[in-house]
């Protein structure tokens, strides 16, 4: 008995092609549902390498960015608390200038110091207690931010914020003066005619314990 085999040739090629079809409208639709071109590696394996890359570039870039609007939002809250500091250092002013002039007496240049000493001690509490996101900005503690700006490292920017608690910006206490304190000098004796027991300094020379009688010879040697 001899053994037959028959083969479809026609129907084996619509098969191959017919596989081919689905396998092509299967891609078709992925890339359709996803809206890339390179799905996997078997699409193009260079091409998603590179794609991989420059992902990787756009979404470094785009937090880069989110960096920057987090370092303008730290500097506008310190510009709004140096503004305020600035505001109150020219009310000071304004203060100093006030009780320079002699037509004041000593208890309305207390009630000036009282006023001076409070904005003194606002200048202070603004600088302890400015921050951002939890980080102090004008207390010294955070002298030295980096801002990542870039996708790459060392794409930074850097700056420095300096206290601004008074002690740092010029201000002095002096607990040996008083207010109400005055030195009178006898021009025509060379003679104190008071007694000041607290230490003064006149342009830069010290005086301390001033007794009436005392000449300025004693003092400037």
């Amino acid at each position: 008995m001899s053994l037959v085999i028959n083969t479809n040739l026609g129907s084996l090629t619509a098969q191959r092609h017919l596989a081919a079809a689905a396998n092509l409208s299967s891609q078709t639709m992925e890339r359709l549902s996803t809206g890339q071109r390179i799905n996997s590696a078997g699409d193009d394996a260079a091409g998603l390498s590179i794609s991989n890359e420059l992902t990787s570039t756009i979404r470094g870039l785009n937090q880069a960015i989110r960096n920057a609007n987090d370092g303008i939002s730290l500097l506008q809250v310190a510009e709004g608390a140096l503004g305020e500091t600035t505001s109150i250092l020219q009310r000071m002013r304004e203060l100093s200038v006030q009780a320079a002039s002699g037509t004041y007496i000593n208890s309305n240049r207390a009630t000036l110091d009282a006023e001076y000493s409070q904005l003194k001690a606002e200048i202070d509490r603004i600088a302890q207690g400015t921050s951002f996101n939890g980080i102090n900005l004008l207390n010294g503690s955070s002298a030295n931010i980096a801002l990542q700006v870039g996708a790459e490292a060392n794409q930074t920017i850097d700056f420095n914020l300096i206290s601004t608690e008074s002690s740092k910006l010029g201000f002095t206490t002096q607990s040996e003066w008083v207010v109400g304190d005055e030195l009178s000098l006898d021009v025509s004796t060379g003679q104190f005619k008071t007694n000041i027991s607290n230490s003064i300094t006149v342009n830069g020379i010290s005086l301390a314990g001033v007794e009436a009688g005392d000449t300025l010879e004693q003092f400037l040697g």
